[in-house]
């Protein structure tokens, strides 16, 4: 949520649908937070494709299955990304939910570069 209570969106477009990515705090603890994003409706990623473009944006990814892919970034943060497009942030530092949508944006538009597209800027609902 922003400052007024909003919650924030990321919008962009899934080939030709409209897509609302929404994004919920799950636990903040020592500076660090973990958030789930969730689009408006399920995607169909495929995971197993995105392991190369995945990596090449800094991506580590640790184990993938056609469901879920199991990813480290940065230092700390641990991520879920679900085939759904459903995506799991833990220890995401700064603890912002802008910075966990930023996180979501760039890791699907890494995962299908050709289908998704976003805005540039999170907005509130």
């Amino acid at each position: 949520m922003d400052r007024s209570g909003a919650p924030l969106i990321l919008r962009g477009i899934w080939g030709e649908i409209p897509l609302a990515y929404r994004v919920y705090n799950l636990c903040n603890n020592d500076g660090y937070g973990d958030y789930e994003c969730f689009p408006d409706h399920e995607l169909e990623l495929d995971l197993r494709a995105a392991i190369p473009r995945l990596r090449a944006e800094g991506f580590r990814v640790r184990a993938v299955n056609p469901r879920l892919c199991m990813i480290a970034y940065g230092e700390a943060v641990e991520i879920t990304l679900f085939a759904s497009g459903r995506v799991i942030i833990e220890h995401l530092a700064p603890d912002d939910p802008r910075v966990a949508l930023s996180l979501t944006r760039q890791l699907l538009l890494a995962c299908d570069p050709e289908q998704l597209h976003f805005e540039e800027s999170v907005a509130s609902a």
